[in-house]
C-alpha cells in the first residue's frame, strides 16, 4: 500500500524514476549505516535493557494494532 502510494506521488511530481530510486536508497543505506555503529556502540553497554525496551515497544505496537 505505501509502495503504491509512493508510485502515484512521483508520477504527479515528474520526478526521474532513477534519480528518485537512488536517492531513496542512498538514505536507507545512511540511516541503517549509521543504525547499525550505533547499536554496536550502545548495544554493549545497554545490552540487556535494550531487550527489554524493545520487547515492551513491540508489545505496544501489537497492542495498539489490537485495539485501534
Amino acid at each position: 500500500m505505501d509502495e503504491m502510494a509512493a508510485g502515484f506521488t512521483l508520477t504527479m511530481l515528474y520526478i526521474d524514476v532513477s534519480i528518485a530510486c537512488l536517492l531513496i536508497g542512498l538514505a536507507t543505506f545512511i540511516l541503517s549505516y549509521q543504525g547499525v555503529f550505533i547499536g554496536n556502540k550502545i548495544g554493549t553497554w545497554r545490552e540487556s535493557k535494550a531487550e527489554v525496551t524493545g520487547g515492551v515497544v513491540l508489545i505496544l505496537i501489537g497492542l495498539k494494532i489490537l485495539l485501534l
